[in-house]
């Protein structure tokens, strides 16, 4: 391919984008001076794949410089001109599906790629814009109208055959190619045989393994850089030097780190496991595997564990880019603030996103502390979709739904992951039913995307570390502690088994009477807010020790705000010695850092509760060890539970404790309790025929992480002045978002308040409350109905009134719909 400056820019008239007008063949130059550019950036183990790196490097400058064919078209360069398009128009002007039979036939004419192969190059060109489906309907041809489309959308590029000729001479070397592509359409679209053609693109050759990761990465490649073009244009999209690590620098931050935190029992125990796993992986043996499993406990020190390795392996081996994925929010946000600290600590500038981004649901804009200004809107979000920094602290979604996902603005990120350094911790909260998923996501990424991967975890839940080559197991928490030491950190809490009968709330509330004679930190732990709410509002109205300012309610249906501050005051109350009870739901579970004395545990699955205990004697730092009951709560009806797990993995929990009346935390890890409750799930291992046949719609539907709910609604609770100005905010973006007319600039205007909500999305999200409505069946529609109905919105969110918030308990619309949907369960 000769350089462009040998020929005169302006001596072509083809534009791909305006404002201002941008010339196709620079465009197409760019965009693969963009990808080619992040492809030599990976060290790609092709020796896996199908193809060598020069046959891949060829196919994306086939995929590249033919994805915008069709805007040769006379219609679409008069689009670009137009404010308005007649439907007709816009079938016209499209350029997806014309240019992908371009592409294929450049591969397979032009260089001779076969058609396996060659479909890579149709199905991403054609996709380029669109989220992917399954293979067969991504070849598919579905109607006689969208071969006439295509007919007459080639007849409107035939004004512009010599620049055609000329771009595709000056780019793959290919002559005379114009007239060459009508006779290929012809010969496979003549239009005297439309009603008879069979409507599918004839690619039916099987498909080999690995071959979806060959499509994946230049289906990334082609959409990173295309976007990119469109948005940087001749902008270089800057990158920050890569920092300079110095490892040693997390033993002293953690040294400083723990000097400011008061002492307990298990800080020793802690420095230990710390410091046995650096030496164990100091081992040249052991560096040069791929993954590694490190199994330890809630409490055992994982994070700056985690961050010490991850800045060895840097350091050492200079990988660019470090992702740590967490479950939740809430951890996510603590371990953000733990590395954010870290990097100040070791002079590493936290302060730009291109160096330490913090991802998730809440996150705003991209910040990017010299010379922001110049990074308009659409350049911030590119960089915050495609996590584009050099160390990432995010979500399982934000990484494995980059890989399982069909979404378009997902894949954009697919490459970035490659060389990388990605720490996964708290694995056991990935649903068991995906681990298979997940272990072939190693392999892949570890062998052929050449990362270093370290997954953290209590427990490794059916993963199956026989399928990976060149992985290790480090060395457990039982083997490196002595039996003393063992019995100190194992010796937290107890758990007694009493489900023998179901309590009714009647016998409920004489257990808690129980537990309230004791005078210790209590902790009730349920599965429903249902639940929560009538043992507060008991607790509340009962005479006891405790002052009511010390019972707290903590459940999904008080504000974030609400529960921030209360959170706040139980750690404070703690410190002061003051005697408190905590009433929760299963979102105390992970990532909610406070420690009780003793309470009930409501029956759920195994792992879960095995998290709720961890709250309980966190640091040992109890004068007595912690404790708490298991007991079965049933309603008018029945059990509640089946509401919100599967009946398998209660009847898996009820058969692992019925042989015990009581469990100390030794015995769970000792006789591998968990284990057991995992080696029972059933594993999905159909992913594998979808990967093979690369269905991407199939993978998407299997790989879910949460369940949507049937029903869902966002309510905004006005609990103060910095509310309701944060509630008029949105309605004033809401109303200037549906005065914005269809013409030209509507996109444009769009991401103007997209990126003005960005900017107060978290504070939004303080008062936000999310109410999911399961079990509801055919009275979906009415109570949507009474909900749309009954309160003012802005930007998809409602606003709470008085009549269905309390300062306490927060959220009460299950109530309120009661009584406006009559039968409604859920």
């Amino acid at each position: 391919m000769q350089t462009m400056t040998d020929y005169c820019i302006n001596s072509f008239n083809l534009i791909s984008h305006t404002e201002p007008d941008r010339k196709l063949i620079v465009h197409l130059e760019e965009v693969y001076k963009k990808a080619k550019k992040r492809l030599d950036e990976l060290a790609i183990n092709f020796e896996l794949l199908s193809i060598s790196s020069e046959q891949f490097e060829k196919l994306l400058q086939i995929t590249v410089f033919c994805h915008d064919f069709g805007k040769s078209s006379i219609f679409f360069q008069e689009k670009l001109y137009k404010d308005t398009l007649t439907q007709k128009e816009k079938k016209l002007s499209e350029h997806g599906l014309i240019s992908a039979f371009f592409g294929y036939f450049v591969a397979t004419e032009s260089f001779s790629f076969d058609k396996r192969v060659a479909s890579f190059v149709f199905m991403a060109i054609r996709y380029h814009h669109l989220d992917l489906e399954n293979a067969k309907d991504m070849q598919t041809i579905k109607n006689k109208e969208d071969i006439e489309n295509i007919l007459n959308i080639f007849e409107g590029t035939k004004p512009h055959r010599e620049e055609i000729n000329t771009i595709y001479n000056h780019f793959l070397d290919c002559n005379n190619v114009f007239n060459d592509f009508e006779i290929f359409l012809l010969k496979d679209f003549p239009k005297n045989q439309l009603l008879q053609k069979i409507k599918f693109f004839k690619l039916r050759d099987e498909y080999i393994k690995n071959d979806i990761f060959i499509f994946m990465l230049l289906f990334s490649l082609l959409i990173y850089a295309d976007k990119e073009d469109a948005i940087f244009r001749d902008r270089v999209l800057e990158k920050i030097k890569s920092q300079a690590i110095d490892s040693s620098k997390v033993d002293d931050f953690k040294s400083e780190y723990f000097r400011l935190r008061d002492k307990t029992p298990l800080d020793e125990v802690r420095e230990k496991i710390y410091k046995n796993i650096v030496k164990e992986f100091d081992t040249n043996q052991v560096k040069e595997n791929k993954v590694f499993f490190i199994k330890l406990p809630t409490g055992a020190g994982k994070t700056l564990l985690l961050y010490k390795l991850a800045m060895q392996i840097k350091e050492e081996l200079h990988y660019q880019k470090v992702f740590y994925l967490l479950p939740f929010i809430t951890l996510i946000e603590q371990n953000a603030n733990i590395l954010k600290d870290l990097l100040d600590f070791m002079g590493i500038n936290s302060n730009d996103n291109r160096v330490f981004l913090e991802k998730h649901s809440l996150s705003g804009e991209f910040l990017i502390e010299q010379g922001s200004e110049e990074y308009e809107i659409d350049k911030k979000q590119f960089l915050l979709d495609t996590l584009d920094s050099e160390f990432v602290v995010t979500s399982f979604h934000q990484l494995f739904y980059g890989v399982f996902k069909r979404k378009n603005a997902l894949f954009k990120r697919f490459h970035q992951f490659a060389n990388s350094i990605i720490l996964i911790d708290e694995v056991q909260l990935i649903p068991l039913e995906l681990m298979y998923s997940v272990t072939q996501f190693l392999k892949f990424m570890s062998e052929i995307f050449n990362c270093k991967i370290i997954v953290a975890s209590a427990t490794f839940p059916n993963i199956k570390k026989e399928i990976l080559n060149n992985s290790y197991t480090f060395k457990s928490i039982d083997e490196i502690l002595t039996s003393e030491e063992n019995s100190q950190f194992f010796n937290r809490y107890k758990i007694v088994v009493d489900l023998a009968e179901s309590y009714t709330f009647d016998k409920l509330y004489e257990k808690i009477d129980e537990k309230v004679q004791t005078q210790k930190d209590l902790l009730f732990r349920v599965n429903t807010v249902n639940t929560a709410n009538a043992i507060y509002e008991y607790l509340i109205n009962k005479n006891s020790s405790y002052e009511q300012e010390n019972i707290f309610l903590l459940t999904s249906a008080v504000a974030p705000i609400s529960r921030q501050k209360i959170i706040k005051a139980i750690k404070s109350n703690s410190t002061k010695g003051i005697k408190q009870i905590v009433v929760a739901t299963q979102l105390i579970q992970a990532g909610v850092d406070i420690s009780l004395e003793d309470g009930l545990e409501e029956l759920a699955p195994l792992d879960l509760m095995i998290q709720s205990m961890g709250r309980r004697n966190r640091s040992a730092e109890k004068s007595t060890c912690g404790m708490a009951d298991i007991i079965k709560i049933k309603n008018d009806k029945n059990f509640e539970g089946h509401k919100i797990y599967t009946k398998f993995d209660i009847e898996q929990t009820c058969k692992i404790l019925k042989d015990y009346q009581i469990i100390s935390e030794q015995e769970i890890y000792s006789e591998n309790l968990l284990d057991k409750y995992y080696d029972a799930q059933v594993e999905i291992n159909s992913i594998d025929i979808s990967f093979q046949k690369l269905n991407f719609l199939d993978i998407d539907k299997e790989f879910v992480l949460i369940a949507n709910a049937p029903l869902s609604f966002s309510f905004f609770i006005p609990l103060s002045a910095d509310a309701i100005s944060i509630w008029k905010k949105l309605i004033e973006l809401d109303k200037r978002k549906s005065a914005i007319k269809q013409d030209k600039n509507f996109w444009k205007n769009i991401k103007e308040i997209d990126n003005e909500y960005s900017k107060i999305k978290k504070d939004v999200s303080l008062y936000t409350v999310n109410q999911n409505f399961y079990y509801i069946d055919e009275k979906k529609e009415i109570a949507s109905a009474a909900i749309i109905e009954g309160f003012d919105s802005a930007l998809g969110i409602y606003l709470a009134t008085e009549n269905i918030f309390d300062e306490y308990k927060g959220l009460q619309l299950v109530e309120y719909i009661k009584n406006k949907v009559d039968g409604l369960f859920w």
